[in-house]
């Protein structure tokens, strides 16, 4: 499957030049992006597990290159995720989003990480607001 079209050099998830990032590279086919990650003790929240955040941050990174290699640029408007085991150093885990849907402006997908025995750590479902050249967004909205 070929790299997504989402890439920027510092991207703390995918960032090829962030030198204490993760360095995913996610595959899009279409319709579905995934990505692996072997998690490191700097990834650790405690006791050898996974931090949540890094979880949620590769849910949202997998979405986000879903909605991007779809062809619409995006930022995050809304994330909910729900855990259901730990992630420990050392394993192999894999992050897949797919479900793309429409609402206006909306976009909607959801995301699964799961260990390489397919086990469900965590599941995402996320909004990301569309943009273009003519909707730039205000300055006042910051």
């Amino acid at each position: 499957m070929p790299l997504s079209t989402l890439r920027s050099r510092f991207c703390y998830v995918c960032g090829r030049d962030n030198k204490v990032g993760l360095d995913m590279a996610f595959t899009f086919d279409g319709s579905t992006v995934i990505a692996e990650f072997d998690p490191r003790p700097e990834h650790c929240g405690f006791d050898n597990v996974v931090h949540g955040g890094i979880l949620f941050a590769i849910a949202d990174e997998a979405m986000m290159h879903l909605v991007h290699s779809s062809g619409f640029p995006a930022i995050t408007a809304a994330v909910q995720i729900k855990y259901k085991r730990p992630a420990f150093i050392g394993s192999r885990i894999m992050v897949k989003a797919e479900g793309l849907r429409y609402r206006g402006r909306l976009v909607e997908c959801e995301a699964v990480v799961f260990h390489e025995d397919r086990e469900i750590i965590c599941r995402a479902e996320g909004k990301f607001l569309r943009y273009d050249d003519k909707n730039k967004f205000k300055k006042s909205w910051l």
